[in-house]
């Protein structure tokens, strides 16, 4: 009985040390198994690290590109900045002196067109008071006029008459026609014209460069204001060659004074000019004879 039992425990030691054995196999195989799932778990981790790895620094590699390209493109935009209000004040700098420039060649035309018209009427006073001269000269001739001949006396009155009362206008027309005249005239426009432009210079270097001046400006004439009063002085003192033509005139023909104060060229077209020019039945008075 005891026996059996021994035999039973026996059996039961051997059934459970053959399932220990089993089990035991079962948990080195579950170790090793556990060991190369960690070993691969490992792997797989070193490998998803050393991606992220890469990943990231492909990421901060993109990012510093974007970085760089970003600041390029403000340091481009700065730039294009810079050159627009450059371009913005250069534009605006020429408007301005363009503008200024106008302007005072406006002002200096203005002034130039008074002194002109008060030069003028000087010279016109002057010519008058040269011309009454002249005319107490002829008068004076009329009065030593030979009365001998009748018709002759009669010629001469009309041609008097015709002087006496177209003379001034005549002579002063004639004058001013001249090319003496015109020459000097156009001498004197030229010269004003310069020296205005020269007295505007100062004005535009003032918005310029404080360490330029006028010497460095190609169109400065320091001579303009000198050449401009030399003008004027040549004009004011200018001798009309027809009033000598007149002086030595004094002792010639009607006929003759009044060709020489025949108006020519292009003035002759106007009205007002040909209404003084003499006619043939403006020199003639008709002769009534008296009746038997």
């Amino acid at each position: 009985m005891q026996a059996n039992w021994l035999k039973e425990t026996d059996a039961e030691t051997a059934s459970l040390k053959a399932q220990l054995s089993l089990k035991e196999a079962e948990a080195a195989k579950a170790i090793r198994i556990y060991g190369q799932v960690s070993v691969v778990e490992a792997v797989e981790a070193a490998q998803a690290t050393v991606s992220k790895d890469v990943e990231l620094a492909s990421s901060n590699a993109q990012v510093a590109k974007v970085t760089q390209d970003l600041s390029n493109l403000h340091f481009s935009c700065d730039v294009l900045s810079v050159k627009a209000s450059s371009l913005k004040f250069k534009k605006d700098k020429l408007i301005e002196t363009t503008g200024c420039g106008l302007r005072d060649e406006v002002i200096g035309y203005k002034l130039f067109k008074e002194q002109i018209k008060a030069m003028q009427d000087e010279q016109v006073k002057s010519l008058g008071d040269r011309v009454a001269a002249i005319d107490s000269d002829l008068m004076e001739m009329d009065v030593h006029m030979d009365e001998e001949f009748y018709p002759r006396c009669l010629t001469t009155i009309a041609e008097w008459r015709w002087i006496l009362s177209h003379d001034l206008k005549h002579e002063i027309m004639k004058c001013l026609q001249s090319p003496e005249y015109l020459a000097t005239l156009g001498g004197v426009i030229d010269h004003a014209i310069d020296k205005g432009m020269q007295d505007r210079l100062p004005t535009g270097i003032d918005h310029e460069k404080t360490e330029r001046g006028l010497i460095d400006i190609f169109a400065y004439n320091p001579f303009a204001k000198a050449d401009y009063v030399t003008a004027i002085n040549a004009l004011r003192a200018m001798d009309f060659p027809l009033l000598a033509q007149l002086e030595s005139f004094k002792y010639a023909s009607m006929a003759d004074i009044i060709d020489l104060l025949r108006l020519e060229g292009p003035v002759v077209e106007t009205l007002k000019a040909s209404q003084l020019q003499p006619l043939p039945e403006q020199l003639m008075i008709l002769i009534h004879q008296l009746e038997n």
